[in-house]
């Protein structure tokens, strides 16, 4: 991929961050006003919540961030509560960020890359196989800046959507139900314990990508995504 392409979609993303940054600043969106607002619902509580983090994965830079809402699950819900709502707000978003790439990428596409960026884009896009989703899925930092791009990706490749469904559900699932009952059990133990398994998963995910960088054989998988002059 160009330089240039590059340097354009990390220039689209902090425009975009900038402007998440001052709606939470303008609308004052922190953890007790988002705690405040689930509970409200009641009994509806998870539904909202399931709701909530649908948009915050599946509308780009969204402004309300992705772990905090999670983290309010573990804190306000059981465990199992809590793996069932998630798994129904990734399966929404992960089947929205699927069709509207591939429904939609050429638009999106030629509205702000040239047609060598794009042609570019869209080779890179048929070197996309369900073995790197599935491994690209266990690196949460992909998607905790709130852009899918492995699911818009796989959609612009033309993935099969139920293979691809399977390969992104099974590591985002894996990871709720050690991130949610973990941090139940320790919770329980001391609150202050509460962030611990959520630091634990994030360095599980960072080594996880330091090892696929530098084991031989699945290297060119980052390579493909070096960038050109």
């Amino acid at each position: 991929m160009s330089r240039k392409t590059i340097v354009k979609f990390i220039s689209i993303f902090i425009v975009f961050g900038i402007l998440s940054f001052l709606i939470q600043k303008i609308f004052n969106i922190n953890l007790d006003t988002l705690k405040n607002l689930i509970t409200s619902f009641g009994p509806f509580a998870p539904v909202f919540y399931t709701v909530m983090l649908f948009l915050g994965l599946s509308v780009p830079l969204n402004p309300i961030s992705d772990f905090l809402v999670v983290s309010l699950a573990a804190l306000l819900f059981p465990p199992l509560t809590a793996v069932i709502a998630t798994f129904c707000a990734q399966f929404l978003a992960l089947t929205t960020n699927y069709w509207i790439a591939r429904r939609f990428e050429h638009i999106v596409l030629r509205k702000i890359t040239s047609a060598d960026e794009t042609e570019s884009i869209e080779r890179l896009s048929k070197k996309i196989r369900l073995t790197w989703i599935f491994a690209l899925r266990f690196l949460l930092p992909l998607t905790a800046i709130g852009i899918d791009i492995v699911s818009y990706a796989a959609g612009t490749a033309r993935i099969n959507y139920k293979k691809f469904m399977l390969v992104s559900l099974i590591p985002w699932t894996t990871y709720s139900i050690l991130f949610f009952y973990s941090t139940s059990l320790v919770e329980q133990i001391s609150g202050k314990l509460f962030f611990v398994p959520a630091a634990i998963l994030l360095g599980i995910s960072l080594s996880i990508f330091v090892w696929f960088r530098t084991h031989r054989k699945h290297k060119k998988m980052f390579e493909d995504f070096k960038i050109k002059d």
